[in-house]
Formats: C-alpha cells, structure tokens, sequence
C-alpha cells in the first residue's frame, strides 16, 4: 500500500510532468508562427503555416467519435496513433492525417490527376512521404506537414520535393 510521501511525491511528479508538457505546447505554438491558414492573395503554391491547435496532444481512442478540426487537411490536431508509409489508395481520416504529420510524416493528397502526373507524384513516395487521394481538395494537390499546408494546381515538382526536403522528419517537438 502506498505510503503518504510516495504519494505526494508522485503528485509533484505529475504536476512537474504536465508543466513540462504544457510548456512544449507553448514553444510549438510560437514555432508555428500562427499565420492565416490560406494566404491573403489565395494563390496555390504559397506555404502556409497553420497555428498548432491546442489539442495536438489529445489521441482518439478507436471506436470514438471523431473530433472537430480547425482546417481542411489539418495539420495538427488530435489525432490517433498509426504507422502508415508509401502510397495510400484510399483517403485518410482527418485523424489519420495528424498522426502522421505528428511523427515527421509529409502526407501528398491528390484528386482530379490523369495517370501520368499521379504516377509522378507517386515517385515521390517514400518511408516519410505518403501518397493518398484527398477528399474535397482545394486543389489537385495539397501537401501537409506539421502546421504547414501547400497548395498546387497539379504535380509542382520542384516545389514539392522543396517542401519535402524542408519538413520531412519534422513533426511535434
């Protein structure tokens, strides 16, 4: 049975524990600039960067429902834990999505592309970078990484392998 100062002890532990966590969500947030998700002048091809939504910390347990995200394609939020890599042939959940971005992913969705510019984007694919259809896309493709967003009319390579470059590896903390 535990004794009174095991106790305590382990109530300042904890409290230790989340002022350390509550402190990363702070830097995070300030890292993330907290800009306008879209540019003002709306142009595809623009990086965005999106604020950190405070409940990135928050895992979605299977079977809950799913939660309310401050964009489309989010770029952080609550999400579940999962291990996806490669090209996708189906759409991920919004939830999905954060995951991977949380631990370095860069996700390239896409809708509306004939078989020659998917099979490009597709090249890109790789243990961090993964290729999925999108649902009600913006655009023909959208790259998300942690807290930031690329919007492209079509399969942009230079501009794609730069965000890639920039932002894979990169997620929470």
């Amino acid at each position: 049975m535990p004794t009174v100062r095991r106790l305590r002890r382990l109530g300042f532990q904890s409290a230790v524990l989340a002022g350390a966590l509550g402190i990363g969500v702070l830097i995070a947030s300030a890292r993330s600039g907290g800009t306008d998700p879209d540019p003002p002048s709306g142009r595809r091809g623009a990086l965005a960067e999106e604020k950190l939504d405070s409940r990135s910390l928050q895992h979605v347990f299977p079977g809950a429902p799913p939660p309310a995200f401050t964009s489309e394609q989010p770029t952080s939020g609550p999400h579940s834990p999962v291990e996806r890599a490669g090209i996708q042939s189906e759409p991920l959940s919004p939830v999905v999505q954060v995951a991977l971005l949380e631990e370095g992913s860069v996700l390239l969705q896409h809708q509306g592309l004939d078989d020659a510019a998917r099979t490009r984007l597709e090249a890109l694919a790789g243990p961090e970078v993964i290729v999925a259809p999108g649902r009600d896309l913006p655009d023909a493709v959208v790259a998300t990484a942690w807290t930031v967003k690329l919007r492209c009319d079509g399969v942009e390579d230079e501009a794609l392998r730069s965000f890639i470059d920039r932002f894979e590896g990169k997620g929470f903390g």
